[in-house]
């Protein structure tokens, strides 16, 4: 929210000059303030430059499900203006970073639908489910998908402060997918209950309780140690 803040009371005079600080800040807080409460941070915390920090972009809603991807700035489509100090210019990158074009899908026979952004993410829809990297998810309305690149190794990232851990021996392309239930408590109360679902591992949010079912497992919550999540991924690389 702090974001939020400079680009709200900062004069744009102010903008302009201080824009090589604001895309370092906006960098760096742009995976929270995109993805909620789901932070990826694998390379996030222990890099000292704003181009090795993953970035997620929304590219909108695709059958009630919001996609939002991981590109590095190389990747983007709209680059930093060459011209920091033209009003216009400096306007039409603001109003663009943070998201990107709607993504159109390729229709294939059968209805199904390939949506790529660039040469570095696919992903499929098809019998009322996306597909990413070999890991369905059921398309829910409100749903948000996230998308990050092909890497090697174990994937880490941050669920209400609880750092996770998703070990891998393959290179994969990591995703989340996060979505709400609700519920009506014998109080009266109506209870929120969330679900993220990463590869074929599954947390749920017990909020009457304060605990999780992890797998199926009740979980309490502990930031001061990662949780595991084993056999969250293919044994070997999906074809």
């Amino acid at each position: 929210m702090m974001t939020s803040t400079l680009l709200t009371s900062s004069p744009r005079d102010s903008l302009l000059q201080s824009l090589p600080r604001l895309r370092v800040l906006l960098i760096v807080t742009a995976s929270m303030l995109v993805s909620g409460c789901v932070i990826e941070k694998s390379d996030f915390e222990k890099s000292r430059s704003p181009g090795d920090i993953p970035d997620l972009l929304s590219a909108g809603s695709y059958h009630g499900v919001s996609l939002l991807f991981e590109l590095a700035p190389e990747d983007r489509p709209y680059p930093e203006p060459q011209n920091p100090r033209d009003p216009q210019t400096v306007a039409d990158w603001w109003n663009h970073i943070g998201s990107l074009p709607p993504v159109f899908p390729t229709i294939e026979r059968g209805g199904r639908e390939v949506y790529t952004v660039g040469n570095v993410h696919q992903v499929i829809y098809e019998h009322v489910s996306f597909e990413v990297g070999g890991y369905r998810y059921r398309a829910r309305p409100g749903a948000h998908l996230y998308v990050y690149k092909r890497r090697d190794g174990d994937f880490e990232f941050l669920f209400h402060n609880q750092p996770i851990v998703v070990p891998s021996d393959i290179s994969w392309i990591p995703s989340v997918y996060h979505y709400s239930l609700q519920e009506a408590a014998p109080s009266g109360k109506v209870l929120t209950h969330e679900i993220l679902q990463v590869g074929f591992a599954s947390i749920e949010t017990l909020p009457a309780e304060g605990a999780w079912l992890v797998n199926g497992r009740k979980f309490f919550p502990d930031s001061a140690g990662p949780l595991t999540l084993p056999n969250a991924v293919h044994a070997t690389v999906p074809r």
